[in-house]
């Protein structure tokens, strides 16, 4: 998160430093827009979203808009309906979009304005599928290596070895090989296994090493 403009929006006693932590731990974006749209605050995967401009983009006077902009009226009544005092949730296909998966755009007031048009909007995106994010988390906590990694991403988009050594560009029996390894540096009897406990990751980045966080 960031603008330091934007401190009343901070509960009284937790230091803003803080709370811009918790933020940019979760793997889910999650950005703070006024009723008009205009963009207040990001948390870290949702400046890597803004970045790829593939799904949300920032124009020139700090809106937001989405991608395709066939989606854009849409979006603008759902937030208008989130200034309201309801929660809305707007859907996109697995072809939509960098979601890699069916995915979902939560939008809930987050604080009523004193004057018009002055509420506050929390936006949260999720995919509906495992998101690279909880692969990676997954990954880090078991230190897996870098090739091990890029299996794990490959089964968890529902892939077999085969098809996973094909994208990859190694042998079958490498990729084979790796499979066991993650096996047994996860304590999983099976890629099923594995695959579930990926799915009951946390939507949290998992602590780093001083001196290793990074963007």
């Amino acid at each position: 998160m960031h603008n330091a403009s934007d401190a009343h929006l901070l509960p009284s006693g937790l230091p803003q430093a803080r709370l811009m932590q918790m933020a940019d731990a979760l793997m889910w974006p999650l950005l703070v827009l006024r009723a008009d749209g205009t963009l207040l605050h990001t948390n870290r995967p949702a400046r890597r979203l803004l970045g790829a401009r593939q799904f949300l983009t920032l124009r020139l006077d700090r809106r937001l808009g989405l991608l395709p902009p066939s989606r854009q009226p849409e979006f603008d009544a759902a937030l208008a309906t989130a200034c309201q005092g309801n929660t809305v949730v707007l859907n996109w296909p697995a072809s939509a979009g960098s979601l890699g998966g069916a995915g979902s755009l939560s939008l809930l007031r987050s604080r009523r304005g004193t004057a018009p048009g002055s509420a506050e909007v929390l936006l949260a995106l999720s995919a509906t599928e495992h998101p690279d994010g909880q692969v990676q988390a997954y990954a880090r906590l078991h230190h897996l290596s870098p090739a091990e990694t890029r299996v794990l991403q490959r089964l968890a988009l529902g892939e077999s070895s085969g098809a996973a050594a094909q994208a990859l560009g190694v042998s079958a029996a490498t990729v084979r090989s790796q499979v066991i390894s993650l096996r047994r540096k996860t304590g999983q009897a099976s890629v099923i296994q594995l695959l579930r406990a990926i799915a009951r990751m946390p939507p949290v980045f998992p602590m780093s090493p001083p001196g290793q966080e990074g963007e």
